[in-house]
């Protein structure tokens, strides 16, 4: 472990710090959110994340979250637990390293396994000194474990019943936006309800063409049909007003102080709103920097919180998972080319269809809120209790 400027920096034994681990087979999006509201919660808290999960450098990336590799011997281990002084041990998932957890139980850091699941415990995790990792399992207060398989496996190591809490898995979602702006009745903006309207949000510069000829194909049907573009790159929003104009369509950028009228056919973004707000006006959201692969693409959750029903091409493997996981549901819906963008745009305007996507969406990102909470309050509660 190489100590960083940031870190020697700060004087972790006069703050309030989580340690969360995060096994191979834990579920890093649950992590994820669980730590952001955590921060949310306690201002002066710091996380300190252990584990080698690829999106775990970004996640390390936000103010008060620290990324640091396993240590392993006992001496790291030593300098890790008097450097950081953990308050307190989140486990994800298995995959225990008993002399770690011996030296930090012998310090007092309370422990809570959460995100258990059976493969984190199987017989092959087990098989090298199994008496021994069985029995660093009592070094922690409860058990929360993802399903029954887990329970069990749980009970089979000798872990009493009574400590294992059948919890399901994390939520996960992102932290709700805060919209300064909710539509009130003066803002250029305030009659877009008594239009159908969709958004493509950060389109990349190949993408604009796509999406302009799959709207002019949707307005053939739903002629007041209105389309937000944000550009994902601000230069480009003035290529895309050219393209506008050139193919015919009446379009106007944000700066416009009067707004879009009756005849406004796009709405151009200078980039100057979030992305959150253009999300809390339209039911209908394609994910731009989804057609081609490019680079990183969008997280889908922040339109699934807020009521979007989403589209996305097939190069989403930054956030595959999620967008699986709403597709499953029934959600978000892959498109292909401006046609299938056009199709799928105007059979999810219908008010019914886009409730019944924005519903599923809502009971993805709510899944496990229960749980998240309840970690949460455990944490925070334990950390007044020794006046951090």
């Amino acid at each position: 472990m190489v100590a960083t400027e940031r870190e020697n920096s700060i004087d972790f034994a006069a703050a309030p710090v989580v340690w969360i681990h995060i096994a191979d087979c834990a579920n890093f999006a649950g992590i994820e959110y669980l730590s952001l509201r955590m921060l949310q919660a306690h201002p002066d808290l710091y996380i300190v994340l252990t584990g080698s999960h690829e999106r775990a450098q970004s996640l390390a990336g936000q103010a008060r979250i620290l990324g640091l590799q396993m240590p392993f011997d006992g001496h790291a281990i030593d300098r890790f637990l008097r450097k950081f002084t953990p308050n307190y041990l989140l486990w994800a998932g298995g995959e225990l390293h008993p002399p770690l957890l011996k030296m930090a139980a012998a310090l007092g850091v309370e422990m809570l396994l959460i995100d258990a699941v059976s493969e984190g415990f199987s017989a092959r995790k087990f098989r090298f000194l199994p008496n021994v990792k069985a029995r660093a399992l009592r070094w922690f207060s409860d058990f929360y474990a993802v399903d029954t398989q887990a329970a069990q496996q749980l009970a089979r190591l000798g872990i009493s019943a009574s400590r294992i809490q059948l919890k399901g898995a994390l939520q996960q979602s992102v932290l709700p936006p805060n919209l300064a702006k909710d539509l009130p009745e003066n803002t250029p903006y305030a009659d877009l309800a008594t239009r159908p309207v969709w958004l493509a949000a950060a389109v990349s510069a190949d993408e604009i063409e796509t999406v302009l000829s799959a709207h002019r194909l949707v307005m053939r049907r739903a002629h007041r049909t209105l389309l937000i573009l944000v550009a994902q790159q601000p230069e480009d929003s003035a290529k895309a007003l050219r393209q506008c104009q050139s193919s015919g369509l009446n379009a106007l950028l944000t700066s416009k102080a009067e707004g879009p009228d009756a005849n406004t056919h796009v709405l151009v973004s200078e980039g100057e709103d979030p992305l959150d707000f253009w999300y809390h006006l339209a039911s209908v959201c394609f994910l731009g920097q989804s057609l081609t692969p490019q680079g990183p693409t969008l997280d889908p959750y922040p339109a699934a919180t807020l009521g979007c029903a989403i589209l996305y091409g097939p190069s989403v493997s930054q956030f595959s998972d999620r967008y699986l996981r709403l597709a499953e549901a029934g959600a978000a819906r892959q498109i292909r080319d401006s046609d299938t963008l056009a199709a799928a745009v105007g059979q999810i305007s219908a008010p019914n269809v886009a409730a019944q996507m924005a519903f599923a969406a809502w009971q993805v990102t709510s899944d496990g809120a229960e749980l998240t909470d309840a970690v949460i309050d455990r944490v925070l509660s334990h950390l007044d209790e020794i006046g951090v």
